[in-house]
């Protein structure tokens, strides 16, 4: 379903064959297998180089090799092959994404409880010193300290 979305999507943002420069009666069809990974990767020159018919590897002024395509009919399906793909891998990148920012705001929450977990134990463990100073302020208690003091002595 995704494909077809996609599909629909690429070819509603691409120009008629109207608008095209080359023929009006080319028609274009992905179909998906029909070129090998290293082909599909590789982006078509697009600067003014020399044209050549056919596959053949013609030599770039960078010292690769590159292969011009066969007709402006390949090189439309492996322009629109990749426009599938980098949309494709954009919503994969974004689905990503979401579940990252998912897993993050449940860390978040999780991480908020914990803190409201220790900062009512610290609050509580305040209460508890304050209680322990008060008592140990008492005369009573002070007279246990020294009567226990004077008698291990």
């Amino acid at each position: 379903m995704q494909d077809q979305a996609t599909s629909s999507i690429a070819a509603s943002s691409l120009p008629s064959s109207s608008e095209r420069s080359s023929s009006s009666a080319l028609h274009v069809e992905v179909k998906e297998g029909l070129e090998s990974d290293d082909e599909i990767r590789r982006v078509p020159e697009m600067g003014g180089g020399p044209i050549v018919s056919g596959s053949r590897p013609v030599q770039v002024s960078g010292g690769g090799q590159r292969r011009i395509g066969k007709n402006p009919a390949e090189r439309e399906n492996r322009r629109l092959k990749r426009l599938l793909r980098n949309r494709v891998s954009a919503q994969q990148a974004r689905e990503r994404k979401k579940a990252y920012l998912i897993d993050l705001e449940g860390r978040v929450k999780d991480l908020e409880n914990k803190n409201a977990e220790l900062e009512e134990r610290v609050s509580t463990l305040q209460n508890e010193n304050q209680m322990l100073r008060k008592v140990s302020e008492l005369p009573i208690f002070h007279f246990y300290s020294f009567f226990h003091s004077y008698t291990h002595v």
